[in-house]
């Protein structure tokens, strides 16, 4: 079941499945490399929320991180 990226808990894995926003936030996050299908360890959700993904450290505002919808890898499907 997906759910929002900034009601992920700290230390969770999670995979991007979709991304609820315009095209000019979603080519923000695209340039960061946080597309669907991208996996990330959130580190931290307060204040911002903070991903490891592809060897970088993220920090994603809040709002922007509710935009996002996650799964974890066990609920994906296929997974």
């Amino acid at each position: 079941m997906d759910r929002p990226l900034s009601e992920a808990r700290a230390g969770e894995r999670v995979i991007i499945c979709s991304i609820n926003a315009d095209a000019s936030r979603i080519d923000k996050l695209a340039a960061l490399g946080l597309l669907p299908g991208a996996e990330l360890t959130v580190q931290q959700t307060k204040p911002a929320v903070i991903v490891w993904c592809d060897e970088t450290s993220l920090a994603i505002e809040p709002a922007l991180a509710a935009m996002v919808m996650v799964v974890t890898p066990a609920s994906r499907p296929g997974g």
